[in-house]
């Protein structure tokens, strides 16, 4: 056994978060190149000005809204934008960096006119004005006014805005009452005839002045039902605290021998799920979950038994019986304290529809007969109505005879329809999730300029992880598409085949010869929640865990934090879609998926044992143990590997020998192959990390315990000490360890953060890689002896380096190349970030810094030991920004603007070093003419 303290890591032990930060890793700088993957315009850091907007060029995370005026900016609005981009502008292929700066998260929805845009949030809608030709007057939106809705409590939410400029006045619509209201531009509200339109998502004024409502289409789901909360007597000093509900919130605190809290309802109801979170001092152990016909005073049945304590986060989600209406149900234990209780129904699948209304809200008798509309607007050049449906036809529904009956337009599109009916998911076969001109996905709206050119924005099927805007001349002929697809997603090559790559949602076809950040094609999307809608990457498991050849066969796995995994197969008959086949869920999910899962805790495993890509009670596998599964990980193999709270013991749960008939992998509770280690010295209870080695079967543990503990906490940390061990005679057996450096400080100019942990750790050929939480560092250990071979800063290509969680970096030896690439979500960026090493690869160098623009020269600062610098260019044409370019090499410190083409609308430079092995490349610097 060899045990790794070198000089470098003595000092790693920090006793407080207040102690002495440990010293920065004494490890070669390794060299390395830095690309994006899954947005068209990758986002870089500027040191010298966070908050430059010229490096806000990218594609926001997702948007609820989309406006586009009549000289054809696309406004954009959203609820939660991690990079202060809740409202975005676009304009032929370009992300323009004036857009008012709202944080990170504004209102659902936008509007626009020819002179003002208009955006809602909380109590307010603010207008802003604007000019043609400019999306703002003043960059950030400094010309605003405010209108107050005080006729609405409680911090409304708004679903949809429309803008009369004709009239001085903007309609706004409230998500909780499905009011439509209409103000002055002064802020004075117009009288109307009461217009209530449940489920409103979209508003538009017509060339008329007449109002059209867009009602949105409800799917089979599940809602709060309401109730009222009862409980037994509080404990002493809780007596304040007993059955109080406001809003989401119930507290309650029992009495210690035996307490309970629960919901009556006002009339019996078959219920589907009741949901809540522990809080306090709960003791839930012995306990249970109890549901009666009658009410609050029984009689009781008891549904679940509660053998483990639920916590605070996440919230514990139970599956009821639906077996006959229920009038209460309780949480019992020794101590329960409860907060965020609710009890949910299921919702009836109702379909939308598009009113009309009078400028005084007299409902008119035109309505537009559309099932599943997501988005209207006024194309008033044309005299049209323009409506985005979503599944099954993704397409654009384009209507006139807006004065008295809407009909198809037959000049728009095809007889009134514009896009593949259908959209990605039409065709056959190979063709069946490809994306290409007119192949929409999940439509969030569309709009025309006056030109009579069309723009689309297009959310996909998990709808937060991305955003694709295209846009069309009126002959139907592509003007431009970009797109930002893996917000908080990572990405993972197929073991057999590194150019085919997955993240949770689209599969990308890769070109590693191309030039950083162009090496990535976007090819298809692979989730279809009208085919599948229990998939789990819509519910729960939406973040790319990593690809796995299972028996030969290409699967994807997704995860949340390593607990829950769901598995997706492939075939030719579906094409790019993913069938989901497994799953594995703990005990404390937060959703109510997979459907028709058992009631009541315990791990469970869900088979898709007919193909048909959707779960039946009689698919589900309980672990009869009753035991909590945690920091979990799948092997090459397919084997589960996890901790056992209940027996403190790792576990494997082996994959069958075999693929069923259908092709799906199978996992067994009996199984006589699986696996069960006792806990190895030297730890006792604190791992928090587990990675299995391909081949040679090494197992990999890496926590805390008594010499080596926990003081910075964190959600989910890598751990301290890491050690290697062989399976041998039943025990794992140590092979090596290595103490990782903990409460450090990296020194990372860029990044502010000085306590820094390990928060990842990936396997991957000849190397362990462990990524650092605060600063994306990462340390590179030979797998065989965890030997530190050198350390991975990433700078000025990643604006946020933050890893929030343990899948968040995924490694994987390039197929037949001995190169290793690196996936970490780019946490602001809404992109994939690639790292490329190269074990061959010489001597690194810094990226060059102080990138500038001055008197027509662009300078950047020397660095030492470089025989040169490498400009590489992109250019901004009407088609958007075209891709990376060698510029030439230059042996100064400055290279001259005026060699780019003059007939480009702008300019992206970046600079690299050259020496034996390039350096990555500088900060991007954005100009536009």
């Amino acid at each position: 056994m060899r045990i790794l303290t070198p000089t470098l890591l003595a000092c790693a032990v920090s006793a407080a978060p207040g102690a002495e930060l440990a010293p920065r890793p004494d490890a070669p700088m390794l060299p390395v190149t830095t690309s994006g993957i899954a947005n068209s315009l990758i986002r870089t850091y500027d040191p010298d000005d966070w908050g430059s907007r010229q490096n806000k060029t990218y594609v926001q995370n997702y948007t609820s809204s989309q406006a586009v005026s009549p000289d054809g900016i696309i406004y954009t609005a959203t609820t939660w934008e991690e990079g202060h981009r809740a409202a975005g502008t676009y304009r032929n292929g370009d992300c323009l960096p004036d857009h008012p700066d709202f944080g990170t998260g504004w209102g659902d929805t936008v509007a626009v006119g020819e002179k003002l845009v208009a955006y809602a949030t909380w109590d307010k809608v603010i207008l802003i004005d604007r000019t043609p030709g400019n999306a703002l007057d003043g960059q950030g939106g400094q010309k605003r006014r405010e209108i107050v809705i005080t006729t609405v409590k409680n911090s409304p939410k708004f679903s949809a805005l429309a803008l009369d400029e004709a009239k001085s006045q903007v309609w706004v619509a409230t998500a909780g009452d499905g009011v439509v209201r209409c103000f002055n531009f002064d802020g004075s509200e117009v009288t109307l005839k009461p217009i209530t339109v449940p489920r409103v998502g979209g508003l538009a004024v017509d060339h008329l002045g007449t109002l059209w409502v867009m009602q949105s289409e409800q799917r089979l789901g599940q809602e709060p039902i309401a109730g009222t909360v009862f409980a037994a007597p509080a404990a002493a000093g809780h007596e304040a605290d007993q059955a109080t509900a406001s809003g989401d919130k119930t507290w309650y605190q029992a009495a210690e021998a035996d307490g309970w809290c629960g919901i009556e309802l006002a009339a019996p109801t078959t219920l589907a799920g009741l949901r809540f979170t522990g809080a306090g001092e709960s003791k839930f152990v012995g306990g249970a979950i109890e549901v009666s016909a009658v009410g609050k005073d029984g009689p009781w049945t008891e549904v679940a038994p509660i053998n483990q304590n639920p916590g605070g986060w996440p919230d514990t989600y139970l599956t009821l019986p639906t077996a006959s209406p229920l009038k209460a149900v309780r949480v019992r234990g020794p101590l329960v304290a409860l907060r965020n209780l609710t009890v949910y129904a299921q919702v009836p699948a109702l379909p939308g529809s598009v009113q009309a209304f009078a400028a005084d809200g007299k409902p008119l008798a035109r309505t537009v007969a559309v099932a599943n509309p997501t988005g209207i607007s006024a194309d008033a050049p044309r005299k049209r109505l323009l409506v985005t449906v979503g599944a099954p036809d993704h397409q654009v529904l384009g209507y006139t005879g807006l004065d008295s009956k809407p009909a198809l337009d037959p000049s728009f599109g095809t007889k009134g329809r514009f896009g593949v009916q259908g959209g990605v998911y039409a065709g056959t076969g190979a063709t069946i999730g490809s994306v290409g001109p007119q192949r929409f996905d999940y439509l969030r709206g569309a709009g025309a300029d006056k030109d009579g050119n069309l723009y689309l924005n297009m959310a996909g099927a998990m709808g937060l992880n991305q955003t694709r805007f295209e846009s069309y001349d009126p002959k139907g002929v592509p003007r431009w598409s970009i797109a930002g697809l893996s917000f908080i997603d990572g990405a993972d090559c197929d073991p057999a085949d590194d150019t085919n790559l997955r993240s949770a949602s689209s599969r990308y076809r890769m070109d590693y010869s191309k030039p950083a950040g162009n090496e990535w094609t976007h090819v298809a999307t692979t989730v279809d929640s009208a085919q599948f809608p229990g998939d789990p990457r819509l519910h729960f498991a939406g973040q790319t865990f990593g690809m796995r050849r299972i028996h030969g066969q290409p699967f994807l796995v997704t995860t949340v934090a390593v607990n829950e995994f769901a598995f997706f197969r492939f075939t030719e008959k579906t094409g790019d879609i993913g069938i989901p086949c497994a799953s594995f869920t703990p005990w404390h999910t937060s959703k109510p998926y997979p459907a028709n899962q058992p009631v009541g805790y315990n791990s469970v495993i869900w088979q898709d044992r007919n193909g048909d890509g959707a779960s039946t009670a009689d698919e589900f596998n309980k672990d009869p143990k009753e035991g909590i599964r945690s920091f979990s990980w799948i092997d090459d193999d397919g084997n589960h590997w996890s901790l056992d709270q209940r027996s403190q013991r790792i576990q494997r749960l082996s994959v069958a020998p075999k693929l069923d008939q259908y092709g799906s992998p199978h996992w067994d509770y009996a199984s006589a192959d699986n696996r069960s280690y006792p806990i190895p010295a030297p730890f006792t209870d604190g791992i928090k990390t587990i990675r299995v080695g391909s081949g040679d079967g090494a197992v990999y543990l890496c926590g805390f315990n008594a010499d080596l503990p926990s003081p910075l906490g964190g959600n989910v940390p890598t751990g301290r000490l890491l050690v290697r061990y062989a399976q041998k005679d039943g025990a794992l057996v140590e092979e090596a360890r290595a103490i990782l450096p903990y409460d450090v400080h990296f020194g990372t100019e860029w990044v502010k953060e000085t306590r820094d942990q390990a928060a990842a750790m990936s396997l991957a050929g000849d190397y362990l890689f462990v990524g650092y939480q605060r600063t994306m560092n990462t340390l590179v250990y030979r797998a065989k002896d965890l030997a530190l071979v050198g350390r991975i800063d990433l700078g000025f290509q990643v604006h946020t380096p933050l890893i929030d969680g343990p899948a968040e970096m995924i490694a994987r030896k390039r197929t037949g190349a001995n190169e290793y690439l690196l996936f970490y979500p780019m946490y602001v960026g809404n992109a994939t970030t690639m790292v490329r090493w190269s074990p061959d690869a010489k001597a690194w160098l810094p990226a060059p810094a102080k990138l500038k623009l001055k008197d027509g020269a662009i300078t950047w600062d020397a660095v030492p030991d470089a025989k040169g610098y490498r400009l590489e260019r992109m250019d901004l044409t009407a088609a958007g920004w075209g891709p990376w370019q060698n510029a030439g090499e230059v042996s100064a410190t400055t290279f001259s603007d005026a060699k780019a083409p003059a007939t480009a609308a702008g300019h992206a430079w970046r600079v690299r070093a050259l020496g034996p092995t390039p350096s990555d490349w500088s900060f991007t610097l954005f100009m536009r003419k």
